[in-house]
């Protein structure tokens, strides 16, 4: 007959530990919070040209409104010179289209002395512009020589580039670039 060996069980019973597999979880959540919050960093403080937001350079300013007044129209066979048109009529919007902060005001305080009507001062739809670009309304093309004579009058104006557009909110837009 044989003799019954007892069971014994192992000195050391090696068990697979979870500390190096929560330490890798941890690690890898870490990393996504991250890469989250950096992708959310350049996201918000930069446009798809890598320019700065409108949100990081200056905010839009609004000058003060002067109460609508009725003027007669001239009629269509008249032919207005530009000495003729009153440069108070052309409701002129500055803005800022080079990411330099004060650029459209500068420009704003030079159409003002010279008897414009700045209507509003603040920011373009992007940052991109070099130079001047002056967008008009059709119906107030006639103005379009003069302000672009009297842009060309400030010594920092280099170029201008002109449209016709009247889906623009003034008269007239002038967009300060780079």
């Amino acid at each position: 007959m044989k003799a019954e060996v007892p069971f014994m069980e192992p000195a050391h019973v090696e068990r697979s530990s979870s500390k190096p597999l929560l330490v890798i979880v941890f690690l890898i959540v870490l990393v996504l919070v991250i890469a989250t919050l950096g992708a959310y960093y350049f996201w918000t403080t930069k446009n798809n040209n890598g320019q700065l937001t409108n949100k990081q350079l200056i905010s839009p300013t609004s000058l003060p409104q002067k109460s609508p007044t009725v003027t007669p129209v001239a009629s269509a066979a008249a032919s207005v010179t530009p000495k003729e048109l009153e440069k108070s009529k052309l409701e002129v919007a500055v803005l800022n289209g080079s990411g330099v902060g004060g650029a459209a005001r500068g420009i704003s305080a030079t159409l003002t002395k010279l008897g414009y009507t700045v209507k509003s001062v603040g920011n373009a739809d992007g940052f991109a512009y070099t130079d001047i670009t002056v967008k008009i309304k059709k119906s107030k093309e006639a103005y379009l020589p003069v302000l672009k004579k009297d842009l060309e009058s400030d010594s920092s104006v280099t170029k201008i580039t002109t449209s016709v557009e009247d889906d623009i909110t003034a008269d007239a837009e002038v967009i300060v670039g780079r």
